[in-house]
C-alpha cells in the first residue's frame, strides 16, 4: 500500500508540474507575441497574464508545502518504525527514495517561483523601457487627453512627497582628489598661487586702465560681476580681491567724502556682494 499510494501521489504531482511548466511557456509565448505586435495595447493583457500565473504558482507552492510537510512527517514515522527490523530494509530504502523525490518536488516549486519572479521583472522592465523610449509620444498624448477631458471623466493622482536630498558630490570629489594626489609643499603652493595672482593682476590692470584713459566712471559692482563671470566659482574670491585692489589704485569716488554708505551690489550668483561708490576721479 505504501509503494502504490505514495508513488501514485508523487507521479500525479510530477504530472501537474510538467503541465505547469508547459503553461508557463505558453504564457511567455503569448506575452512575447503581444509585445511584438502592439506592445501599447498589450500592457494590460501582459499584466493580467503575469498576475494570473504568479497567483497559480504561489497557490501550487502553498499546496506542495502543506502536503509535503504531512508526507515528510508520515515517512519519518514509517522510517522510525522499520529501523529495528532487518526484514524491512526494502521499506527503509523505499522511504528514502520517496523522501528524495519529495525534496525535488518542493524545490521545483520554489525554483519555479524564483524563475517566474525574474521573468516578471524582465517584462516590467521592458514595458518601462518601452514607455521611456516611446518615439511617438503616445503616453504623453494620452496624458494630455486625460487632462483635457478631466471634467468629463475625473481621475485622481497619487504622489509621494519625499524629503529633498542634498548633493555632496563636489565635496566628496575634492576630498578624494586630495587623498589621491596628496598635498603640495607650502613653498610650491605659495609660488603657484603668486604666479597665478600676478597674471590675473596684470590682465585686470590692463583692462581697467581703459576707464582711466577715457575718464569713464568705474562702477565696481558691475565691473567685478563681469570679471567673475569669466572664471570658475573656486576663483571668485581671489579675482574679486584683485579687481578691488586694482580699481582702488586707479582713483577715488567723490561720494566717499559725503560720509554716506554705498549700497551692497551682488557680484555673482552665489551670494557674494561688494560695497563701493562709483570711482569717478582718477
Amino acid at each position: 500500500p505504501l509503494k502504490y499510494s505514495v508513488a501514485e501521489i508523487f507521479d500525479s504531482i510530477d504530472l501537474t508540474q510538467r503541465i505547469m511548466d508547459e503553461q508557463q511557456q505558453l504564457v511567455k509565448d503569448d506575452i512575447a507575441q503581444l509585445l511584438n505586435k502592439d506592445w501599447r495595447a498589450a500592457i494590460s493583457s501582459c499584466e493580467l497574464l503575469l498576475s494570473e500565473t504568479s497567483g497559480t504558482l504561489r497557490e501550487l507552492q502553498d499546496t506542495l508545502d502543506a502536503a509535503g510537510d504531512k508526507l515528510q512527517a508520515n515517512l519519518l514515522r514509517i522510517q522510525d518504525s522499520t529501523m529495528a527490523r532487518d526484514d524491512l530494509h526494502f521499506v527503509d530504502r523505499l522511504v528514502f527514495d520517496l523522501q528524495s523525490k519529495l525534496d525535488r518536488i518542493v524545490s521545483w516549486g520554489q525554483q519555479a517561483i524564483d524563475l517566474w519572479i525574474g521573468y516578471d521583472r524582465h517584462v516590467h522592465k521592458f514595458i518601462r523601457t518601452a514607455i521611456d523610449m516611446d518615439k511617438n509620444r503616445v503616453f504623453a498624448q494620452r496624458l494630455r487627453q486625460s487632462v483635457q477631458t478631466y471634467f468629463d471623466e475625473p481621475w485622481a493622482l497619487t504622489y509621494a512627497n519625499a524629503d529633498r536630498l542634498l548633493d555632496m558630490r563636489d565635496e566628496e570629489m575634492a576630498l578624494r582628489d586630495e587623498e589621491v594626489t596628496g598635498e603640495l609643499p607650502a613653498d610650491l603652493e605659495f609660488e603657484e598661487f603668486n604666479e597665478i595672482r600676478e597674471q590675473l593682476a596684470a590682465l585686470i590692470e590692463a583692462q581697467l586702465a581703459v576707464y582711466k584713459e577715457k575718464g569713464i566712471p568705474l562702477d565696481l559692482g558691475l565691473v567685478a560681476r563681469e570679471f567673475l563671470a569669466q572664471y570658475p566659482r573656486g576663483r571668485h574670491f581671489d579675482v574679486a580681491r584683485i579687481v578691488v585692489d586694482q580699481a582702488v589704485q586707479l582713483g577715488v569716488a567723490q561720494a566717499d567724502f559725503t560720509g554716506l554708505p554705498a549700497k551692497w551690489q551682488p557680484i555673482n550668483d552665489y551670494g557674494a556682494k561688494v560695497q563701493a561708490h562709483v570711482i569717478d576721479k582718477y
